[in-house]
């Protein structure tokens, strides 16, 4: 037998008996009838259509990041920017880590912490809630919140300031007004056009701002300020946006890709590896119940 490479056109000649048989091999289909081969070409071309099977076997990384893992007791499923419990960090963000252990999903931002309550892929935004107020409106310690705003935005257009005056020294006695016994001190809060009425902030040490969906805000002055009322707000927490290479991202899953970061830039895991660019290469695979070889003629030599 001889054998001669061609770029994907291989000639072979087989001897059988006192013939000679010319095989072509040329493009990526077709099917061929295997009871005309000699036993020994057979063999050979049953081992060449096996390489391309394992050679074009997914990337491992675009297999991982393209599945959504759970996390948290409330079985949350997450995805790019966010990483954390099973999601490997190279399908994520580098600042976007979540605490899988606990109910829902958390994370850490400017020295407060936020239960993650609700995941919106198509408009990069997340709903958020303070970790710290999420059974009590007086946490063991007073913390404003703030933005990293390399992260993160607020959607100017659903959200309200709350603000939590704590430590007040005051007799007066409002509806916006509630007790922490951790400290034995009068606390007030105001949103919207419920206010400290004559009571000065002055008379209080320490103030808090959180921010809570405008929706909430409208239901607190509707109840005239009632206790119960902010606590419902705070649980239903506030809308972020997130900033983590979004048009890459949009630009790497509509060219077949799943996006992630390695050594802190952003990648584009494509089937057959990482892309250097934020798009996947338009590649496409074909296969015959047969062989992976495509287009076999045989033909006596002449």
């Amino acid at each position: 037998m001889s054998f001669k490479d061609q770029s994907l056109r291989f000639n072979f000649m087989a001897d059988k008996g006192n013939q000679k048989y010319h095989l072509v091999v040329s493009s990526l289909s077709c099917k061929m009838h295997l009871h005309l081969l000699p036993i020994s070409l057979l063999l050979f071309l049953f081992l060449f259509a096996v390489i391309p099977r394992v050679v074009c076997e997914d990337d491992e990384r675009f297999v991982s990041c393209g599945e959504e893992h759970e996390c948290g007791n409330m079985n949350m499923k997450i995805g790019y920017p966010f990483w954390g419990g099973d999601r490997p960090e190279y399908c994520g963000h580098p600042g976007f880590e979540l605490d899988c252990e606990g109910e829902a999903p958390e994370f850490t931002m400017n020295e407060a912490s936020y239960k993650v309550l609700d995941i919106n892929n198509s408009t990069n935004t997340v709903t958020v809630a303070r970790a710290d107020y999420w059974d009590s409106n007086c946490p063991s310690r007073y913390v404003t919140t703030t933005l990293d705003t390399s992260l993160f935005s607020y959607n100017s257009t659903s959200y309200s300031d709350l603000t939590i005056y704590y430590q007040c020294i005051v007799l007066i006695s409002i509806p916006n007004q509630f007790n922490c016994s951790n400290n034995n001190t009068i606390c007030y809060f105001t949103i919207l056009s419920i206010d400290l009425g004559s009571v000065s902030p002055a008379n209080c040490d320490l103030t808090v701002e959180i921010p809570i969906f405008e929706s909430a805000a409208n239901a607190i002055v509707r109840g005239g300020g009632k206790v119960d009322d902010l606590r419902e707000a705070l649980k239903e927490g506030f809308g972020l946006l997130w900033n983590a290479s979004n048009n890459f991202c949009k630009e790497c899953v509509e060219s077949g890709g799943h996006c992630g970061y390695d050594n802190s830039q952003f990648v584009c895991y494509c089937r057959d590896g990482p892309s250097s660019a934020s798009t996947c290469r338009n590649t496409t695979t074909t296969s015959s119940p047969d062989f992976f070889l495509g287009r076999i003629s045989l033909r006596e030599k002449q």
